[in-house]
């Protein structure tokens, strides 16, 4: 989760590296709110990113609190989509977050 310390800010972008093998798939939500919530709150609601494969220029909410998930799948245990780096950019500056220190969870559905 990102803390841009200012209400209302507008997130332009959200950008990622990442090696995706045929037979494999990511996709990313995003959602936002101006006041801090837990990683495992149902609320606020998550928004299926529109991607053109390496970033998201719409959809995204406004919020001081942006948090993102990123699902990753595959049709073929022996290949695994990898997630490098994701960047964010809003008005007032650009983060970039290295996914060596992201913590994945294996979800099941």
């Amino acid at each position: 989760m990102i803390d841009t310390g200012t209400s209302g800010t507008s997130w332009t972008t959200l950008s990622w590296t990442a090696t995706v093998p045929q037979g494999t798939t990511l996709k990313v939500s995003v959602r936002a709110a101006e006041t801090l919530f837990d990683a495992a709150d149902v609320a606020p609601s998550w928004t299926l990113a529109t991607s053109d494969d390496t970033h998201v220029t719409s959809g995204l909410p406004p919020g001081r609190y942006l948090q993102w998930m990123f699902s990753l799948a595959t049709e073929n245990t022996a290949l695994s989509p990898i997630l490098e780096q994701v960047t964010v950019v809003h008005a007032r500056q650009v983060g970039v977050v290295h996914c060596a220190s992201c913590a994945p969870r294996r979800t099941s559905s």
